[in-house]
């Protein structure tokens, strides 16, 4: 109950003149009039976009209170599991870790990382055997993919990635399991959002040239020591997946291990090209995104207690980073959450009573 009142959002604020808020009611106004992504609207943001609107404009606020009930009950479903079949000593930080920061920056791309990234890790566990969870994961990774470019590509890398990884195990059914359900889901919810599907190509083609100019055209600079604990943490990140994989040197491990580095990579490049508050998301994601390698493969004795002390490096860091690029945000997160418990006390009396 805790995670999904913490997951739970709604917009909070009419759309302004502010950059991001523009732009978000746009997106919205976009859908509404069934603008065409690819042709009409060229943005990294697609055609499901309004469904993560993070402000009001009197569109289509019926569906997006429905996916966010939705979504977020699923996400915490989706966390709750992740925790459970964490080591035992990172399962309370872990979710301490989501509960305070996941939300440090407002913009969602932390949050649905860290969701990608959970199922990704529970498949690598546990999908090989269980085609119904393919499935399921399969049509999520297709609606998320059409919120954002970003989470496309993500999502992209994870099926790949574990139809490369169960294809090695010598499993057929779960691959095109996979494989079937994403694309079915990416196709489905892309004529849902009125979208003919001769733009589709074009939409990718328009990201993927907005994202190699954003550096150009968006990019800002943070101050050095932000940017160098970023760097750390990255770079702790991609020691941790050496480890894994010299722990156990094979295919399917290999196929784990480059899926947690592309991740890193997206979410280190999508927060310090425009290092504004954006890196907080980076700050917020990495530790746990990272955490969730230890459900996908479990190294035992010395890697294991370095891993562990990479772990541990990698959660102060991280707090160091936020400290440096925002302060306050330590302290407003630490009221947030006590604020959140005191919900769910108030929730519980009111149902004993």
């Amino acid at each position: 109950i805790l995670l999904w009142l913490d997951l739970f959002s709604l917009p909070q604020g009419p759309v302004s003149q502010a950059l991001d808020s523009s732009w978000c009611g746009a997106l919205i106004h976009f859908s509404t009039l069934k603008l065409q992504f690819g042709k009409d609207v060229i943005f990294t943001y697609g055609p499901l976009a309004h469904l993560i609107s993070f402000v009001y404009t009197g569109e289509l606020t019926c569906v997006r209170v429905i996916w966010e009930y939705v979504s977020k009950t699923l996400f915490a479903a989706i966390l709750c599991a992740t925790i459970v079949f964490l080591p035992k000593p990172w399962r309370l930080i872990f979710f301490l870790f989501v509960l305070l920061f996941i939300w440090v920056d407002p913009i969602s791309d932390a949050l649905y990382f860290l969701v990608i990234s959970c199922v990704t890790a529970l498949l690598f566990h546990h999908g090989a055997v269980r085609p119904s969870l393919n499935v399921f994961a399969g049509a999520l990774f297709g609606v998320c993919s059409l919120f954002k470019f970003t989470y496309f590509l993500l999502s992209v890398i994870a099926v790949l990635l574990l139809v490369g990884f169960y294809l090695s195990c010598h499993k057929r059914s779960a691959p095109i399991a996979l494989a079937v359900s994403f694309i079915g889901s990416v196709l489905l919810c892309w004529k849902l959002a009125g979208q003919a599907y001769g733009n589709f190509p074009s939409y990718l083609a328009t990201s993927l040239d907005i994202s190699f100019g954003y550096k150009e055209a968006m990019g800002l600079r943070s101050e050095n020591w932000v940017v160098a604990t970023g760097i750390a943490a990255a770079v702790l990140s991609l020691i941790q997946c050496t480890l894994v994989l010299r722990y156990r040197p094979c295919l399917p491990v290999l196929c784990i291990v480059l899926f947690y580095a592309g991740e890193t990579f997206l979410s280190w490049n999508r927060a310090f090209i425009r290092a504004d508050d954006h890196v907080l998301g980076f700050f917020a994601l990495c530790p746990v995104a990272i955490l969730t390698l230890w459900v996908a493969a479990r190294p035992t004795g010395t890697i294991r207690r370095i891993g562990d002390a990479v772990n541990f490096l990698i959660v102060l860091i991280c707090l160091t980073g936020i400290s440096l690029q925002k302060p306050a945000e330590m302290r407003r997160d630490g009221n947030g959450s006590r604020r959140d418990l005191e919900a769910t006390r108030r929730a519980a009396k009111g149902r004993q009573a």
